[in-house]
């Protein structure tokens, strides 16, 4: 009998490729049983009332793509293998899209820290100028070899790719007026969200660089070469150099390797060797290298998610190290100090971090609730711009739920316990 393992190897002799971006295997094991049925039910290979093991709706799944003759008629008509194929179903189910997210960067900030590691490497120095409201670089690159030679680099990734890359692509044409190089680094979800092809075409355009950087395979992808840039001024580059803090985020490393993420130069810049998906043929450990560190477990008592509306609380979830509370209580504190902040700063104030009896309170603010999270410890950029996509993820995909709490103070029929798994996964707690 043959196995699922064997099924994916299958799969990928369809379309062989040297370097891909989106693992599709990885994407089939990491998704949920409910995740699959719903995805199989999309395409019509089982009915509503059918329950399954992962492992026999995955074969199932697996099937269908290597021996229906409607994907035989579909390959033919759309021109396109199995591996493309299989890609497009995902990428067009709202089902599967969630579990993208395994191939993006939920806080930019860990984002631009992975590249500044792999900057430093290249002994180059790496500065963060947060106060840059003209030319919105995300980091600026130094480098005497021997002459002062620098890059502007910017950086999306795929949650906020759509919203900003029209803006980000005017910025980096800008850019060669400050600098000899421009460098624009996303994700496999970017890409996805751009288009590969028009991604190429775009930084051709702007004779920017292009790299990619993958969570799953720890490892960054050069993709484009770009050319020196033409207009640059030596006076407006003096001038942006003079506002750059006195100190890199990273200095040139000089003895050890700090990035942990791989980069090979022999492989880089060959955009035809790179596809979006990808099987890879033999067994890997991509999997493993999936899996996020609990970063914050140490750190996280508690979290308290609080209707606008009402102020009434709408879940909350304590670890093992937190104490259960008492949440009308809690959220009448938090609603009131939250109100006293807006009113002090004239509306322009929200609840950030408050420090309350050894506490670190941290609060993200939505469409329709106000969500807190509770630490021993203050955070760093990186828990608030996740507790910022927690609140954001909860309120689209229960939408319906929500608007329906705010009118009866029930969530309905809500499985709790998919709160609970977003909060550990999201949050890294």
């Amino acid at each position: 009998m043959t196995t699922n393992r064997e099924k994916f190897a299958l799969l990928s002799k369809s379309n062989p490729v040297k370097f891909g971006l989106i693992c599709l295997e990885c994407l089939f094991e990491h998704s949920s049983v409910e995740d699959l049925h719903k995805f199989a039910l999309i395409q019509a290979l089982i009915n509503p009332e059918d329950h399954f093991e992962k492992d026999t709706i995955l074969t199932i799944i697996l099937d269908y793509y290597l021996s229906s003759e409607i994907i035989e008629k579909r390959l033919k008509k759309e021109k396109l293998n199995k591996v493309e194929l299989i890609g497009k179903d995902i990428c067009t189910s709202q089902v599967m899209q969630c579990n993208l997210a395994m191939f993006d960067f939920i806080a930019k900030s860990d984002l631009i820290n992975i590249f500044a590691d792999y900057c430093a490497d290249l002994k180059i120095n790496v500065f963060q100028n947060k106060k840059d409201e003209e030319y919105n670089i995300d980091l600026y690159l130094t480098k005497k070899d021997p002459r002062l030679k620098t890059e502007s680099v910017f950086i999306l990734t795929g949650n906020d790719i759509q919203e900003k890359y029209r803006e980000t692509f005017l910025n980096i044409e800008r850019a060669g007026e400050i600098s000899d190089w421009k460098i624009f680094v996303t994700t496999p979800v970017g890409v996805l969200k751009i288009g590969y092809e028009r991604l190429l075409v775009d930084m051709k355009k702007l004779n920017c660089w292009l790299y990619v950087v993958d969570p799953v395979q720890e490892q960054i992808f050069g993709i484009l070469k770009g050319g020196k840039s033409k207009r640059e001024v030596e006076e407006l580059r003096n001038a942006y150099i003079s506002k750059l803090p006195s100190t890199p985020i990273r200095a040139a490393s000089q003895v050890v390797k700090i990035s942990k993420y791989a980069f090979s130069e022999k492989q880089s810049y060959r955009p035809k060797d790179v596809q979006l998906f990808y099987i890879p043929e033999n067994s890997h450990n991509l999997m493993e290298a999936s899996k996020k560190n609990l970063k914050y477990q140490d750190i996280f008592k508690n979290l308290l998610i609080i209707s606008n509306d009402s102020g009434l609380s709408m879940f909350s979830h304590a670890t093992k190290l937190g104490m259960p509370l008492n949440e009308l209580m809690i959220s009448g504190f938090l609603s009131a100090m939250d109100s006293f902040i807006e009113e002090i700063s004239g509306g322009k104030g929200m609840l950030n971090e408050v420090d309350y009896q050894n506490f670190k309170i941290n609060a993200a603010v939505g469409k329709y609730a106000k969500m807190f999270a509770i630490t021993s410890d203050s955070v760093d950029d990186s828990f608030r711009e996740r507790l910022n996509y927690l609140n954001n993820y909860l309120e689209e995909r229960y939408q319906t739920e929500i608007e329906g709490f705010i009118k009866t103070g029930n969530l309905g029929n809500i499985d709790e316990s998919e709160w609970v798994e977003a909060v550990h996964k999201i949050l890294l707690v």
